[in-house]
Formats: structure tokens, C-alpha cells, sequence
């Protein structure tokens, strides 16, 4: 079972440097999952986000990168999630 925090007084902000080390880490992870055979991650089923939040998501994409194309209303490349959110960190 991977690690998880639930107790809610142990989430917090994170600082200037935890935010750029998570990006960093996040754009290695991406340039190793870009090499995978499959690179689906259906944001739905493995995050729980809502359809409302999935379309949000897809909106964000593409104003991010203009040559993002939408494949499926739940589906996404994984490595362009770990880009995308390391830009939006900061990174």
C-alpha cells in the first residue's frame, strides 16, 4: 500500500524550496514516463477528479500547450501532467 497522509494537520504549504524540488522531480519523472509504452492516466479513476474537473483540467492544458490535443474526457498522457504541473510549481 503506497504512503499516504491523512491526517489533515500534517498537510500544509509547502515552501519556496519544497515547491521547487517537487518540480524538479517532477520534470526528471516526466523525461523517464515520455520513454514508457503506454502513457495513459485516466485522471478520473486514479485521482478522483469529477468530469467538471477533468474539463478544467483539459482547458488548462491547452492554454498551456497550444499543441496539447484531447484525446478522452478522463484521459491523459502522464508525462504531460508531470510537465504541467512542475511549470504551474514553479519550476
Amino acid at each position: 500500500m503506497p504512503f499516504e497522509i491523512t491526517d489533515p494537520k500534517c498537510r500544509m504549504e509547502l515552501t519556496d524550496w519544497e515547491r521547487k524540488l517537487a518540480a524538479k522531480l517532477l520534470k526528471v519523472a516526466s523525461d523517464q514516463f515520455i520513454n514508457h509504452g503506454c502513457n495513459d492516466f485516466d485522471a478520473a479513476k486514479e485521482a478522483g477528479l469529477t468530469e467538471e474537473e477533468c474539463e478544467a483540467l483539459w482547458e488548462q492544458l491547452g492554454e498551456w500547450d497550444t499543441d496539447c490535443l484531447k484525446r478522452d474526457d478522463t484521459l491523459f498522457l502522464d508525462w504531460l501532467l508531470m510537465r504541467f504541473l512542475a511549470d504551474k510549481l514553479g519550476g
